[in-house]
């Protein structure tokens, strides 16, 4: 297989700000030590406050140089970059047992996320179950989101309106 080039834009979320460019910058040196890989040029975005929320954003552009598909693959899952361009070869030609080391690295990858994502939500029905149950025991009534008025307040402020 014929090494690759291309381009990944990294997204950054959190705060505060510096720790989001810091972030940002570790995601490049932890590229940079991947086997295989060559980070060729990198632009990283200053950090942007997102509107009505206490959160950061940051981005990275980096050109890499990977010695195959199969490491670019790789990279791809392990940093789920938000975007992804291939600039050089134009054309590849890749082999079955390639293909198939990058299906089953697909599939293995989409397992263990599903795996994960049922792990989460089963762990989320417990705890969901156990608050409920401490609500219970301790007489503790629901209280709307913060901001929110429920409709008994709302008509208990209309009654001493009038």
């Amino acid at each position: 297989m014929e090494k690759i080039k291309a381009i990944m834009i990294l997204e950054v979320l959190g705060r505060p700000a510096d720790y989001v460019i810091e972030s940002v910058s570790l995601l490049i040196d932890n590229i940079k030590k991947e086997k295989g890989t060559k980070v060729l040029n990198q632009k990283i975005a200053d950090s942007k406050k997102i509107e009505n929320k206490d959160l950061f954003s940051s981005f990275a552009e980096i050109e890499i140089e990977t010695e195959n598909i199969l490491v670019l693959m790789d990279l791809m899952f392990r940093y789920m970059p938000a975007h992804i361009e291939l600039i050089e070869p134009e054309k590849m030609q890749i082999e079955t047992s390639d293909w198939n080391a990058i299906l089953n690295n697909l599939a293995m990858k989409l397992h263990r996320y599903d795996e994960l994502t049922k792990i989460l939500s089963i762990e989320k029905q417990i705890l969901t179950q156990q608050i409920i149950l401490l609500k219970e025991k301790f007489g503790i009534k629901d209280q709307p989101a913060a901001g929110k008025v429920s409709k008994p307040e709302k008509k208990a402020r209309k009654a001493k309106k009038k």
